[in-house]
């Protein structure tokens, strides 16, 4: 078949929380999938070429597209990615699916790249910004499929960044219950929520107290 099983995200799974989310409604519908478009009905022979992994991007870095232009561009790719999907498997010719694979490694790269781009998108604006509705939600995915896939210092860099701008702390608390996590990725959520406890502890009023 067309790839050995990946987790990176679907364009539903993109979608899934914008939809489904009510930002400070503290309710998470559902979060992105756990497995791409290809890997539904695909797996990797063992020879296909392994895609590089993702890098941690500084979220100061230039960014030369806007967050809805990332989200629609990754959300073609995927589009493409299905289409190769659908090739592969109308073909029994061996050049073709060599060919297909290589393409796959290529495509599914570029997938990890914009989801990179994404998140420091996400990030800057944060930053920069505070909680926009859009942002925050497609932020809070990222994180599910950073959690899933190991990416511990990119899904608590990002919660710091929520925290600081007084992101509603249920939200880790619904998160760390998410079924399709594995159990690290609901251990670092609920490791969020300490920290999202001692922010708050740390910003209470001092009082000072004078006895005669």
């Amino acid at each position: 078949m067309l790839g050995r099983k990946t987790s990176y995200l679907t364009i539903e799974g993109l979608n899934c929380l914008v939809k489904a989310t009510m930002f400070f409604g503290t309710i998470i519908a559902c979060v992105f999938a756990a497995n791409s478009i290809v890997c539904a009905t695909a797996t990797m022979v063992q020879d296909a070429p392994a895609t590089a992994p993702a890098t941690t991007a500084s979220i100061g870095s230039v960014q030369t597209k806007s967050l809805a232009e990332l989200k629609k561009e990754w959300g073609d790719l995927q589009i493409q990615i299905e289409a190769l999907r659908m090739r592969f498997e109308n073909t029994n010719d061996v050049v073709q699916r060599d060919d297909m694979r290589k393409e796959y490694a290529s495509l599914n790269e570029r997938s990890a790249d914009l989801i990179d781009q994404m998140r420091n998108a996400c990030l800057k604006s944060v930053e920069s910004d505070g909680l926009a509705e859009d942002v925050t939600r497609t932020l809070l995915g990222i994180m599910t499929n950073d959690a899933n896939k190991g990416r511990d210092e990119m899904v608590l860099n990002a919660a710091d960044a929520l925290i600081a701008a007084g992101i509603d702390p249920q939200y880790w608390v619904i998160a760390a219950k998410i079924e399709r996590l594995q159990i690290p990725a609901k251990e670092i959520f609920e490791e969020i929520q300490i920290r999202h406890r001692e922010h708050k502890a740390d910003d209470l009023p001092i009082i000072k107290i004078v006895t005669n």
